[in-house]
């Protein structure tokens, strides 16, 4: 469960959404400064928020605050509020997040950090930043989504879908599971922990990443599809220099495989 607590920026009027997020609501100016001095890490929702004049001594601290706002905010502010907040999360033109009512549900689950709230794609850099239901952020290159195409990605037309347990980029989709798998080894860990009869064994990790590459047998080009079969199967134990020609292929190293 995630042990970052979540704070609602507003009046009466947000009760509802503290409700919604089982969250503590701060409105007065003494309630945001009790909350920026908690020595905890905390989400900050908020549709908007108040005048931060008297706050300018606070600074971002030890422990990490990551401010979720529900409406846009302007460069000069949101430049103000970076030097409290980290990340600062807000819709603009270029950056998706989730409808309200799926932001919401998202955000109240037990493991909020399995799922995706937002991103945008930076066209100059040719990467998607994606941030997770806890804010933390992953960056991904667009050659990784080129390298697994059901249909050709585009990420000009990028959509975080489904309560964030998927990223739409044209007509491409990926699974929010996927993504996590390759990118966060936490999670591929907590994966393996959870599922008891898991397969183990090198052959096993070997296959679970050749098909989260897309990758069939016949793929490798410097290993055969035999060879690739017999450890799979179990059949065989390769020579290292075999492993680093199939770990070479998958892009990794070969002590990584069995993280899979």
């Amino acid at each position: 469960m995630n042990t970052q607590s979540i704070i609602v920026v507003g009046g009466k009027e947000d009760e509802g959404l503290r409700e919604a997020l089982t969250a503590r609501r701060v409105f007065s100016p003494g309630e945001v400064r009790e909350a920026l001095e908690l020595q905890e890490n905390t989400l900050w929702v908020a549709r908007d928020l108040p005048p931060l004049h008297e706050f300018a001594d606070v600074g971002r601290g030890r422990y990490r605050r990551a401010l979720l706002l529900l409406g846009p905010v302007e460069s000069p502010r949101r430049s103000v509020l970076e030097t409290i907040f980290d990340p600062v999360v807000a819709p603009d033109n270029s950056m998706q997040i989730l409808p309200e009512d799926q932001l919401l549900e998202t955000l109240a689950t037990d493991h909020r950090e399995d799922y995706m709230l937002s991103g945008v794609y930076a066209a100059e850099d040719e990467m998607v930043l994606l941030y997770r239901g806890d804010l933390r952020p992953i960056t991904i290159s667009l050659q990784w989504f080129q390298n697994n195409p059901v249909a050709r990605p585009d990420p000009e037309d990028l959509e975080i879908v489904d309560y964030g347990q998927g990223l739409r980029l044209g007509e491409f989709e990926v699974g929010t599971r996927t993504i996590l798998y390759e990118f966060d080894a936490n999670y591929r860990r907590r994966q393996k922990e959870n599922r008891r009869e898991i397969d183990d064994s090198l052959g096993g990790c070997l296959r679970r990443l050749r098909l989260l590459r897309g990758m069939t047998q016949k793929d490798f080009q410097s290993v055969t599809p035999r060879t690739i079969r017999r450890i799979e199967q179990g059949e065989t134990d390769p020579r290292s220099a075999t492993l680093e020609k199939i770990a070479g292929e998958l892009g990794v190293e070969p002590d990584e495989i069995c993280g899979y």
